[in-house]
């Protein structure tokens, strides 16, 4: 009778395991390996001082037209942004804007490396 009732144990664990696999899935491992974290600095051209609130776009064809879809913030106020990319191939465009017209607009091509620091200088109006 415990034999029996250890197999039907078994059975109904194997069977839980499965319903919560069929619910919830496998976890996506893959994602995590295909990731790359990086920061990108904002600095002024004149005295390397950080400049907060500069937007940053990207876009992942850094050879085909410019769209503004990817957007990964606003620099703080020490001129930085942390973004973490994933399923990158090869280089982006990353175009820097400042939302108050104190700074030009820039662009710089950019193949995400891990844990680096991107750093750009932005001129003047």
């Amino acid at each position: 009778m415990k034999l029996i009732r250890k197999i039907f144990g078994g059975i109904s664990l194997t069977a839980a395991m499965f319903v919560f696999q069929a619910c919830y899935g496998t976890p996506e491992w893959e994602e995590d390996v295909n990731c790359v974290d990086f920061d990108v600095r904002v600095l002024s051209a004149d005295d390397n001082s950080p400049i907060p609130d500069i937007r940053v776009y990207a876009n992942f064809e850094p050879e085909g037209p410019v769209n503004y879809v990817n957007d990964f913030g606003s620099s703080d106020s020490a001129g930085f942004l942390h973004h973490r990319v994933c399923k990158t191939e090869g280089a982006m465009r990353l175009i820097f804007e400042d939302e108050k017209g104190l700074y030009q607009t820039d662009t710089l091509v950019y193949e995400p490396v891990e844990n680096d620091t991107v750093q750009v200088l932005l001129k003047k109006a």
